[in-house]
């Protein structure tokens, strides 16, 4: 049995602050000021042993928006390295059209990991604001039955020796993600997130729930067409409230499992950037205010996770899993 539950706040929005929410006894959910609601889990989750898997059952989906190359190629490492059968599961790399392309990285990685399931989709123009289309881009070709998705400045954690001065041991996450989801079938599960201040330093992440590391089934993931690509507000925490509200999905944090954002290994210049609005997004108000007070813009791209024939011609690594 591994620990699993739910706590604290709502992400921060875009430095704006925490916003208010309250546990809502009676429905037995959190509620947030946007209206949007998260359904808590149980305090713990049975985990037996599945059957051995056969084929990919996990695709983890990896989004990238101008980060160092180094950084990119550490983070679908961390991915390749976890100790779960390689032919179960497959890596997705989607940049959003970053002005550095990671296409070295990818052909770097085909090479070092042959026996491994890797793929690359790089776009060639960013669809909205924010990286939600790539995401869906990813989850709309997703081979495994769970989906995880991640950030390029993120790694997957399971070194049994980071102290941290608690008494969570590592698990590995893919084994983890497996386990919980053979286990519980409406289920979000949300590793714990450590936020790398320095080297050797790491904070951990107070808020719920987050994004990083986030499984959910495929099926789920896109019956709500995936991640809201013209959202006003915070996407990620419409996408998790859309499949609360429409499937009954209860979201739940492993502690044993953990996800690094290691923002400190990002230039302050790209970072900053990452907050603002990109202008070569048709429509986007020109700049975070304006961006959070406009109405819905009616950007183009009506279809969910569309790739252009160019995008489709130019993937990577990519094969035939049906």
């Amino acid at each position: 049995m591994r620990a699993s539950y739910i706590w604290g706040n709502l992400n921060p929005l875009f430095g704006l602050g925490v916003q208010e929410h309250e546990f809502d006894q009676e429905n037995d959910c959190w509620k947030f000021s946007h209206g949007a609601r998260v359904i808590k889990t149980k305090s713990c989750i049975e985990l037996p042993s599945p059957p051995k898997p056969q084929g990919i059952q996990i695709s983890v989906i990896i989004i990238d928006w101008n980060r160092p190359l180094n950084v990119v190629k550490s983070s679908i490492e961390s991915v390749l390295k976890q100790d779960f059968p390689p032919e179960n599961f497959e890596v997705i790399l989607v940049d959003d059209a970053s002005e550095l392309s990671p296409k070295p990285v990818c052909l770097d990685i085909l090479r070092e990991y042959p026996n491994h399931n890797f793929r690359a989709y790089l776009l060639e123009r960013t669809r909205c604001w924010g990286c939600m289309h790539a995401y869906n881009v990813g989850l709309k070709r997703a081979a495994g039955w769970i989906v995880m998705t991640l950030q390029s400045e993120a790694v997957l954690d399971d070194d049994p020796e980071r102290d941290l001065n608690d008494s969570y041991p590592r698990q590995p996450v893919l084994e983890g993600v497996w386990r919980h989801h053979n286990a519980m079938d409406r289920l979000g599960l949300i590793p714990r997130r450590l936020d790398m201040l320095g080297e050797n330093k790491y904070c951990g992440w107070p808020y719920f729930p987050h994004d990083h590391g986030l499984s959910v089934r495929k099926s789920y993931a896109q019956d709500v067409r995936g991640y809201p690509e013209h959202s006003v507000g915070d996407p990620a925490i419409d996408y998790i409230s859309n499949l609360t509200s429409q499937f009954g999905i209860k979201f739940a944090e492993d502690l044993n499992m953990q996800v690094i954002h290691r923002d400190c290994m990002v230039p302050q210049n790209l970072a900053d950037l990452a907050y603002k609005i990109r202008s070569t997004v048709p429509g986007a108000p020109p700049s975070l205010s304006g961006y959070l007070s406009a109405n819905r813009p009616d950007w183009p791209g009506g279809h969910w996770g569309e790739l252009t024939e160019n995008e489709e011609n130019n993937s990577l690594g990519v094969k035939n899993h049906d």
